[in-house]
């Protein structure tokens, strides 16, 4: 895929994937975003260890209530 069809499967600003790309800055939608287009959403799962913390306390809480939105908008 080229930058500009990134940004247009993953709803994502061209400049934000470009900078996203060149430096790894972004948020996490950005990448949630990114890595749904290239179907490699299980890499956040093995990066991101088991929380001890309440899930809405949690990255991975906060990831899992973006797929809800994003699935539920779909």
């Amino acid at each position: 895929l080229t930058q500009e069809e990134m940004s247009v499967s993953s709803g994502v600003p061209v400049r934000t994937y470009k900078r996203l790309e060149a430096n790894g800055r972004g948020s996490i939608e950005t990448l949630v975003s990114v890595l749904r287009v290239l179907e490699r959403l299980q890499i956040l799962e093995a990066v991101i260890p088991r929380p001890s913390l309440p899930p809405q306390n949690t990255l991975i809480g906060r990831f899992e209530r973006i797929r809800k939105r994003v699935r539920h908008r779909q």
